[in-house]
């Protein structure tokens, strides 16, 4: 929200270099929130199907201060353009330091995507599931391949408090025999 509020005032002030502006103002508030030992209760990672590189130029800065993602508690991924090894990394710091994730959305489509990256990023959106103890609600959006993930809910320390799935522009075909299972296991 931060970013497009950013780009939509450079908007109206800049013309030329608007890029270099709304990343050095980005990058600029994201260093104010660190050095101020901010805590992070809601992360979004929103990056659309054309591509910029405020997420791949900041990531860094995530990534070198891992304490600012210890008590989020509101987790949202919806990508559709990416650098893959800046999304793993990612996803390694948030499985080490997350734990208190109420609400989770994950909107990752497989295409687009190489089968071994698809693989890593699924064993580590698995492996952030599974560490939740306080999971109450969880989207599965888009084309995500949603087997794995939405088996581990079965075997995850969620299954006391989740109580809200929700699906959105899903292809149910891979996950029908499973379905029942899972529900089951939840209740």
């Amino acid at each position: 929200k931060i970013l497009s509020s950013v780009q939509t005032w450079v908007d109206t002030v800049v013309g030329k270099n608007q890029e270099k502006l709304v990343n050095f103002i980005y990058r600029s508030l994201l260093e104010m929130f660190i050095e101020n030992e901010g805590d992070l209760h809601s992360f979004e990672v929103v990056l659309p199907t054309y591509y910029d590189n405020y997420f791949d130029n900041n990531i860094d800065l995530i990534l070198q201060n891992p304490n600012i993602t210890y008590n989020i508690s509101n987790l949202t991924f919806r990508i559709f353009n990416y650098n893959t090894q800046n999304m793993i990394k990612l996803l390694k710091i948030l499985c080490s330091n997350c734990n208190l994730i109420s609400s989770m959305i994950l909107g990752i489509p497989i295409y687009d995507i190489d089968y071994r990256s698809l693989l890593i990023i699924e064993k580590w959106l698995i492996q952030i599931i599974i560490s939740q103890h306080n999971l109450r609600k969880i989207a599965f959006e888009y084309d995500i391949d949603l087997y794995n993930p939405f088996l581990s809910l079965k075997n995850s320390n969620c299954s006391n408090t989740l109580n809200t799935i929700i699906f959105h522009s899903i292809d149910f075909n891979n996950i029908v025999s499973i379905l029942q299972e899972v529900f089951d296991q939840l209740n």
